[in-house]
């Protein structure tokens, strides 16, 4: 009786293992910031995240999400690249040094991230003229 019970354990448990054999691998998430790909960011925090992008494609990253959040109205944003070695960092300081929408920049607020995030602070628009009125030197 017991080698019975034994017996339709074992058979379940091959049974289990035979659907999970046979069911087809879930598809894997295709690696953020490759070409072609859109860059991962979440408008609800006005943040982009660099971690699961290449330090060489990370240029071109920041400058699209930069410009896309001037387009939207964005004052600041935050660019989250990790602490790490400080490579990708580097890199996208260097990036934002030389973007013309970009006012300053500085390390997150300690708790939250710290050095692993660099909020940035992007120029607002400035408004337009009226129309044959001279602009204001002073």
């Amino acid at each position: 009786m017991v080698w019975l019970l034994g017996l339709l354990v074992l058979a379940a448990v091959v049974r289990a293992v035979a659907q999970r054999l046979a069911a087809p691998p879930a598809p894997e998430p295709p690696r953020a910031g490759a070409r072609g790909e859109e860059v991962p960011f979440r408008l609800e925090t006005a943040a982009l995240d660099l971690h699961s992008v290449a330090p060489r494609e990370a240029g071109g990253a920041v400058d699209e999400f930069v410009r896309d959040a001037r387009r939207r109205g964005l004052e600041q944003v935050k660019i989250i690249h990790g602490k790490g070695t400080g490579i990708l960092r580097r890199r996208v300081r260097a990036r934002l040094a030389r973007h013309p929408d970009v006012l300053r920049w500085y390390d997150a607020a300690s708790p939250g991230s710290g050095r692993g995030a660099t909020v940035v602070v992007l120029r607002t628009a400035e408004p337009p003229l009226a129309r044959g009125a001279p602009p204001d030197l002073v």
